[in-house]
């Protein structure tokens, strides 16, 4: 019986942020940033940018150099330009943090379904999950230009939610699908506060929660391997 309601109650699925969550990659993002916007006549200090980057600021930054906001077509064109960066750069800087791979494989051999909900730009993400060869674990990915909002708004995960049927009508249960989202910044948080969704950070998170954030996080991470005994017990 014990073992039932243990089954009963397990994550039906597992949503992941990308940067500084699975991928130790905050240096790669910043320095390829920096380089971008230089090639733009835009100059930013790295701290300026790692203030900016996980929001809307760093758009806002091109637009005003163009002096309009961006259309679809220059959009495109930088996102094509800054993936050129990052492909010269990726070997410098990219891996996953340890013992991320062994915890994707874990889940995935426990059937947990997996997504990623990320404000990396699209093609980005998917060179960038290729590289590091952990796209057979997604079924979903959700980047920025996915939908209309990036975290904090909960647009993204609801995205993949209803991408992986875990929301709307294609969701048949009589209760509602139990989803956790692992992130490492406050944005994550918030996103899947707005989604319903329990959260975990990571253990090697780039801020330190004040107490009255910490009671917002279900699970806190002592480390990133916890998460598969979570993911299988459940939302207790």
């Amino acid at each position: 019986m014990e073992e039932k309601q243990t089954q009963n109650k397990r994550y039906d699925a597992v949503l992941f942020d990308l940067d500084g969550t699975l991928s130790d990659s905050l240096q790669h993002i910043l320095e390829t940033r920096k380089i971008l916007l230089e090639n733009h006549g835009i100059h930013m200090t790295i701290e300026q940018i790692k203030e900016s980057h996980t929001s809307t600021v760093f758009i806002d930054e091109l637009s005003s150099n163009f002096g309009k906001k961006l259309t679809d077509e220059e959009f495109y064109a930088l996102d094509q330009e800054l993936i050129e960066i990052e492909k010269q750069t990726h070997e410098d800087y990219v891996k996953l943090f340890p013992g991320v791979r062994e915890v994707l494989e874990e889940l995935s051999q426990n059937d947990i379904r997996m997504g990623i909900v990320t404000n990396r730009i699209g093609d980005s993400t998917n060179k960038h999950i290729v590289q590091l060869q952990i796209d057979k674990y997604f079924e979903v990915v959700a980047s920025f230009d996915t939908a209309s909002n990036p975290k904090p708004h909960p647009d993204h995960i609801n995205y993949a939610l209803k991408k992986m049927k875990l929301r709307g009508e294609q969701w048949n249960e009589k209760r509602e699908a139990r989803i956790l989202y692992v992130g490492d910044a406050e944005i994550d948080i918030q996103a899947a506060e707005q989604a319903k969704c329990d959260f975990a950070l990571v253990p090697y998170a780039g801020f330190k929660p004040t107490d009255e954030i910490k009671k917002r996080i279900k699970h806190n991470l002592e480390n990133i391997k916890d998460l598969v005994q979570i993911a299988l017990e459940g939302a207790n």
